[in-house]
């Protein structure tokens, strides 16, 4: 059976890669012409948020992983990218061994350059014996620090052409350059660490791999593997993303905060085993603080509780009911000082005009609700949380915890 030193793995990231009229993008998909693709694909804002990600992420939690094997990275980026991420990315290769950038406007040099980058690393006379894989991974997500000893025992002992999906791992919510909203996510077949087991032919020259087609119906092309036994990979969600590029900043947040909405929640401790980096990086919004002293019972009069807090809010909320409900919904309005609301977005309504509320069907009898208010200023400044259920409601019902996390 092969060993750690016969195999060779290496990740791929396209950095803000300029594919004009490419259909796998939106962004380039929906653009008006290839200087708007461009200004879009550059606006500072998404590029600023990716290579915080990348950089003070993604690429620790490859360094903690991959420690003693055949390990390469590939950054892959146009020579129109702005100098500034030029130079940020040539940093991070100083900083890492692992970490190699491809500068290139030709679309075959950067197909190439797993192949390129595997003959590099393998001498010839070795190349019929080596089990290489590569994998992709955007600027923007992460994998576990795990990932490697998950996967190497697929590299060591399936033939090549096969592909493999972790399906299991967590999504985040990036906003206000912080993490939010730790939820389980499951995914087959998604892109991140998407492992493609490839060889070298009988010359050592070519590559034998799976048909580099749409991950998500990867399967279709090639025998695929599904392993999802453990959570691998987190999905950072955010406003400047590719498949929400065509949307206003407040319609984006939105459509994040709806998608994560279908997800369970989960308690930022469970990444210690898996991405300990990420939950001791400082970019994860912490500061949550218990707004009780009591477990009142609720009614269609409101609880009210004073609080304070500045910008970016999440207000998390477990309530006990007798019964579940099919039309009986928890209220939670945020009441802020005059003249500092946010605008109404998303979920949240308009009460009056220092107030906005949302509001949930408590559809098991023990549940767990969390709002978000991101994208606000820091002026805006909350004075009171009030809490009541709809006249619908039929029974009994306590408030069992209410919590606010600012940044």
């Amino acid at each position: 059976m092969p060993n750690q030193t016969d195999t060779y793995l290496i990740g791929v990231t396209r950095f803000s890669l300029l594919l004009p009229n490419s259909s796998q993008w939106k962004l380039s998909a929906q653009a008006e012409s290839q200087r708007s693709y461009a200004e879009a694909l550059y606006d500072p804002a998404r590029l600023d948020s990716r290579l915080r990600i990348f950089s003070e992420l993604s690429l620790p939690q490859l360094a903690a992983g991959y420690s003693g094997r055949n390990y390469r990275h590939i950054v892959q980026h146009s020579s129109s990218l702005p100098d500034k991420y030029r130079t940020a990315l040539a940093e991070l290769a100083e900083r890492y061994d692992f970490l190699t950038v491809l500068c290139s406007d030709d679309p075959r040099t950067h197909a190439d350059s797993v192949a390129d980058n595997f003959r590099d690393m393998i001498a010839e006379a070795d190349r019929p014996h080596a089990r290489l894989a590569w994998f992709r991974l955007d600027d923007d997500d992460i994998v576990s620090d795990r990932y490697f000893d998950r996967v190497s025992g697929y590299v060591e002992t399936d033939p090549p052409g096969r592909v493999v999906s972790l399906g299991l791992g967590y999504s985040m919510i990036y906003s206000d350059d912080k993490l939010w909203d730790l939820r389980s996510d499951y995914r087959p077949k998604n892109s991140i660490g998407q492992l493609y087991l490839c060889a070298f032919d009988t010359d050592g020259h070519s590559l034998i791999e799976a048909p580099r087609q749409n991950h998500a119906i990867i399967d279709q092309f090639a025998p695929t593997i599904l392993d999802s036994r453990h959570p691998s990979f987190i999905t950072v969600v955010h406003p400047l993303q590719d498949g929400r590029a065509h949307l206003e900043i407040s319609s984006a947040l939105a459509a994040v905060e709806k998608e994560q909405g279908t997800k369970d929640f989960k308690a930022l401790d469970e990444l210690e085993a898996e991405f300990s980096h990420v939950l001791h990086s400082g970019v994860i919004a912490e500061g949550t603080r218990d707004l009780l002293t009591a477990l009142p019972e609720l009614s269609t009069e409101p609880v009210r509780i004073p609080a304070s807090a500045h910008g970016p809010l999440a207000i998390n909320t477990e309530v006990t009911a007798a019964a579940a409900q099919t039309e009986g919904r928890v209220i939670i309005a945020l009441k802020f000082a005059p003249g500092t609301r946010p605008e109404v977005t998303g979920r949240w309504v308009e009460i009056d005009a220092n107030t906005l509320a949302v509001g949930f069907v408590v559809t098991t009898p023990a549940m767990s609700f969390r709002a978000l208010l991101l994208g606000i200023a820091d002026t805006c400044t909350l004075t009171e949380v009030s809490v009541w259920v709809s006249r619908s409601f039929d029974g009994d019902i306590r408030l069992d915890s209410l919590s606010i996390t600012e940044v």
